[in-house]
Order: structure tokens, then sequence, then C-alpha cells
């Protein structure tokens, strides 16, 4: 489900996003940006491809974690803001119900520094452990 979520969100495709949610989905992120939480499976759809059309917006998955016993899953990201060169790097946390995400629970690496390139965690190889070190 993940996975294609980030296909979506990529694609900036509105039904298929709509579908990844159910649809009292809430998104949380960190203080500091406008209009958050996002609420319900068409706003989080909307914010998305906003920021697609927006900031060339793309993201990748580094790596996936699946709870062996409950419908949850944690992932870390990197957000390729592609307009202006530059990345977020971050960790969500991922909540299902009848096999769709119900809540994502964003946490960033930091708060976006605009004075960098690329906001990741300071002398961190991503490099050596396989992280993308651009956008796709």
């Amino acid at each position: 489900m993940i996975r294609r979520y980030f296909a979506a969100c990529n694609a900036a495709d509105y039904q298929a996003l709509v579908d990844s949610f159910t649809p009292d989905a809430v998104h949380y992120f960190p203080t500091g940006l406008p209009e958050v939480p996002w609420r319900g499976a068409d706003t989080i759809a909307r914010k998305l491809i906003w920021c697609v059309e927006t900031l060339s917006s793309q993201w990748t998955i580094e790596r996936i974690v699946v709870s062996h016993d409950k419908p949850e899953a944690v992932i870390e990201w990197t957000h390729w803001k592609n307009k202006s060169g530059t990345a977020l790097r971050g960790a969500e946390w991922y909540e299902f119900r009848d096999g769709r995400i119900a809540e994502i629970r964003a946490y960033y690496v930091s708060p976006a520094d605009k004075s960098v390139a690329i906001n990741e965690l300071v002398d961190f190889d991503y490099a050596g452990r396989n992280f993308h070190l651009k956008s796709e």
C-alpha cells in the first residue's frame, strides 16, 4: 500500500491518492507548516498534487519496517523539491484500516533549513546505506 501511495504521489494521480486513504484519514506534520494537519482523503490528495505541480515534488522510499502483529508501518523517505533543487529527509508512521491508510505521522530530520540544498542528518552515510542521492 505504501509503495502504491508513493507512486500515486509522484504521478499526481488524484483518484489513486484518494483510494489510498480511508475517507477520514489524517496526515500530521511537524509545527511550522501552514494548514496542517491535512484531514480527509480528498484534502490529502489535493495537497500532495499541489506539491507536485508547484514544487515539482517527488518522493522516494528509503526503508520500510512493517509490524508483524498490527496494521502499521514506519518508513524513511526523501522529499525531492526539484523546482528549488532541494530535498528533505524524514520518517513517517503509518496506521491502516480496511487495507487503506488511516493516519500518517510525519517526522522531519530537522526543520527545513533554507540555507542548504538537501536537509538531512549530519554525518549520516546516505550513499553508503544505499539511499537515493538524486531525484529519479
